[in-house]
């Protein structure tokens, strides 16, 4: 199966001392009422990447790579995006397994991930999204980003349709042993947000090559929702692997996720 290919990740900021600027100080509180419409600012209108023609979106662990904590604090992240499509839409939007039994499948990362498909001729899955642990990151990828996103879809209208994605988490240079310990959930609740069809609420830098064009960080004026926003793209954390926590969805996440599935979906 031919398709376009698409590859987010999340980048870690490393602070000298506690704190940051443009609203970053502090982790937003949680907050259970839900926007239930969708709402895609102008400057965000080509933010969407891409959606699934059919839910859950089924995820699996791969086996032997992760251990019980690790699991469960991905799973916590799962949970807060089925929660929010539960309240809004009625429906929860991954498939981990249970939390007793996660899970797990023994796929090695495709050679070609865009010659495969995880969705049949009907549009429902028949395999799940792995979840890899590097411990060797791959020198095509920058030795910066904590955990990596990437899919396939093909051309429809109004949203591409996705057909295969994975999941990469940075094990050699983050969370082992003498490396930062950024909060994992974070991490995950952001990358499942790339998983539905996200892109970040904002750009560290200008790409000519993007399709989705999201606004830069550093423009002036820029929306307050776009700092708080799980999918910021950036994270905050001190020299010792402390800091912010991002596992609440924000009213940019909130508004941009309900264009995707439910009632209100584009």
């Amino acid at each position: 199966m031919r398709g376009s290919f698409a590859r987010s990740s999340l980048v870690l900021l490393v602070l000298s001392l506690g704190g940051g600027a443009g609203g970053l100080a502090c982790a937003p509180a949680d907050d259970t009422t839900y926007l239930t419409q969708c709402s895609l600012p102008a400057d965000q209108s080509k933010t969407i990447t891409g959606r699934w023609s059919s839910n859950p979106v089924y995820i699996s662990f791969r086996d032997g790579q992760f251990n019980t904590y690790e699991m469960g604090l991905i799973m916590d992240a799962a949970d807060t995006w089925n929660q929010f499509y539960g309240t809004v839409a009625g429906f929860s939007i991954f498939d981990y397994g249970t939390r007793g039994y996660p899970r797990v499948t023994t796929r090695d990362k495709p050679i070609s991930l865009c010659s495969n498909s995880l969705i049949n001729a009907s549009g429902q899955f028949t395999g799940s999204v792995t979840i890899y642990k590097q411990t060797a990151w791959p020198t095509t990828y920058a030795a910066a980003a904590i955990a990596i996103t990437s899919n396939c879809s093909t051309t429809s209208a109004p949203v591409d349709k996705m057909y295969i994605a994975i999941m990469e988490l940075n094990f050699q240079y983050f969370f082992a042993s003498g490396k930062p310990l950024p909060d994992l959930t974070s991490i995950f609740t952001h990358e499942f947000g790339h998983l539905l069809g996200l892109d970040h609420s904002c750009a560290q830098t200008y790409d000519g090559n993007s399709k989705t064009h999201p606004p830069l960080c550093s423009s002036a004026g820029l929306s307050q929702d776009y700092y708080d926003a799980v999918m910021y793209p950036v994270v905050n954390f001190n020299v010792d692997g402390t800091g912010m926590k991002r596992r609440s969805l924000q009213t940019n996440d909130q508004g941009r996720a309900n264009c995707l599935y439910g009632g209100n979906a584009l």
